[in-house]
């Protein structure tokens, strides 16, 4: 997955975020379906199918990141003041 592009191959990370919002937003299968489909569709069979799915039901592939508030705390104290 590419963080500048936010792609993944051929699917796009919002398509998998939209297909999301819409499966909880209504109470028909036949939407909720028609939503998940539509993002696996687009995605490649063997690179991205795994990692779409993991996002869809909430368990990254990935796993935990390691981010934390501490993380976040320290990257705030500690950024460039300068941009390059």
């Amino acid at each position: 997955m590419s963080a500048v592009g936010g792609t993944m191959g051929d699917v796009l990370f919002s398509d998998v975020v939209n297909a999301s919002a819409t499966v909880s937003a209504t109470r028909s299968r036949l939407a909720k379906v028609d939503a998940l489909a539509g993002a696996l569709r687009q995605a490649e069979p063997d690179a991205e199918v795994p990692a779409v799915v993991g996002f869809l039901v909430g368990q990254p592939r990935q796993g935990r990141i390691g981010t934390g508030w501490r993380t976040l705390v320290n990257w705030r104290r500690h950024r460039p003041t300068s941009r390059t």
